[in-house]
């Protein structure tokens, strides 16, 4: 498996203080973890911004005088406002490391049901999945074709690449995709249906009548 190459460099000092001196200076602080003793390192803020754009998940770190080590982007933390990146943890893998994460779904198409006045909603942006470090997908491709009016499609019926599966524990019932109604479609439903309910209540009614009296009517 083929990866995305990171520079890294080794940080002298942990802390807060030294963690704000190095973001001035242009560099993420970061964390690697996992089957061995963590190390801490940065990366320069241009890279980190890259990595997180390009929603590669498994890369490798190379650091100077030490062995290139396949990892996991684990979490990225980020300011109060979402602008800078504050910090990185990375997770040590393999190839044949399973790994559990939450991947950006992409939906594809047009929902049939939209042809007919529906409107398609999703419920979802990422769903949690697992798989082997080698097998994470960038993103997932739901295809929304066939979704008609008044249905939805629910996390265990969706197609998943090749080696990935619902994260364990995850309800397959969970709605991630539906064709709803819209609003101004059921204002013209409840129009057209109001005078079809008004013309069987009058039928209703004159069904409902008594009928005339004809003893009455020959002795007038």
């Amino acid at each position: 498996m083929t990866t995305t190459k990171i520079s890294v460099e080794k940080r002298a000092h942990v802390g807060s203080s030294y963690s704000r001196q190095l973001r001035r200076s242009g560099r993420v602080p970061a964390v690697v973890y996992g089957a061995g003793e963590p190390e801490h390192v940065s990366l320069a803020m241009n890279d980190a911004a890259s990595l997180l754009a390009s929603r590669e998940r498994v890369v490798t770190l190379e650091l100077a005088g030490a062995k290139p080590q396949k990892v996991l982007v684990k979490d990225a933390h980020h300011d109060t406002f979402g602008d800078e990146i504050q910090h990185l943890d990375f997770q040590r893998v393999s190839d044949d490391t399973v790994v559990r994460l939450r991947v950006p779904l992409a939906f594809e198409g047009t929902a049939k049901g939209t042809l007919t006045g529906g409107i398609t909603e999703v419920l979802r942006f990422e769903l949690p999945i697992e798989c082997k470090a080698k097998d994470v997908p960038l993103l997932m491709t739901i295809p929304v074709d066939e979704l008609d009016v008044g249905k939805v499609l629910h996390a265990g019926i969706l197609p998943l690449p090749k080696g990935v599966s619902l994260a364990r524990g995850l309800d397959p019932k969970l709605p991630v995709v539906a064709c709803r109604v819209t609003k101004r479609k059921l204002e013209k439903e409840e129009e057209v249906a109001a005078p079809t309910e008004e013309a069987a209540a009058a039928e209703g009614a004159a069904a409902a009548a008594p009928a005339p009296d004809k003893k009455a009517e020959k002795k007038k």
